[in-house]
């Protein structure tokens, strides 16, 4: 009994102190409570951002659509690969250097009446198509072509200078 009665002799005696610190505790826990309030509010808000405001809609199933959305977009991906990839192969193929010259073929004539076109691909093949007019004549070449050269025909200065132009044309991608 002894010692219960130094318990309450100690307690009245400091009662004020014991009521002070208990307000304090007190006033801590309530500003604790007011920010997790506070957290949870904006937690909610971002629950329903994030759940597009949709009632009884779950995350696994959130979740599950995108899944099923990446993947199609993996294969559209995919598929605009392939088809770049083709158009890319096709582009290799295509006239892509072009150069043209109108010149005087014969002394006799002017107004530069004839001409020679350049038409390369990507890896200098192609053709020269020349025309030479004349007064009286029209005659039209078509010489292939291959890694920047003529290798069956001779080409004339003016084919030779075409050429060089379209091999000097090289789009930049």
């Amino acid at each position: 009994m002894n010692n219960l009665n130094q318990l309450n002799t100690l307690i009245a005696d400091n009662f004020f102190y014991i009521i002070v610190a208990l307000g304090i505790i007190f006033l801590l826990m309530l500003f604790l409570i007011i920010g997790l309030k506070f957290d949870l509010s904006k937690m909610r808000q971002r629950y329903k951002k994030m759940m597009g405001e949709s009632e009884g809609y779950d995350l696994e199933k959130m979740l599950n659509d995108n899944a099923d959305n990446m993947k199609k977009v993996l294969a559209e991906v995919k598929r605009m690969d392939d088809e770049i990839s083709a158009i890319k192969n096709l582009l290799a193929k295509a006239i892509t250097r072009v150069a043209i010259l109108r010149y005087d073929a014969f002394d006799d004539i002017s107004s530069d009446l004839s001409f020679s076109i350049a038409l390369l691909d990507d890896k200098n093949n192609g053709i020269i198509i020349s025309s030479l007019n004349g007064r009286d004549s029209s005659s039209t070449y078509a010489k292939p072509i291959e890694d920047g050269v003529s290798k069956q025909y001779k080409l004339s200065k003016e084919e030779e200078q075409v050429l060089r132009e379209a091999v000097g044309n090289i789009r930049r991608r």
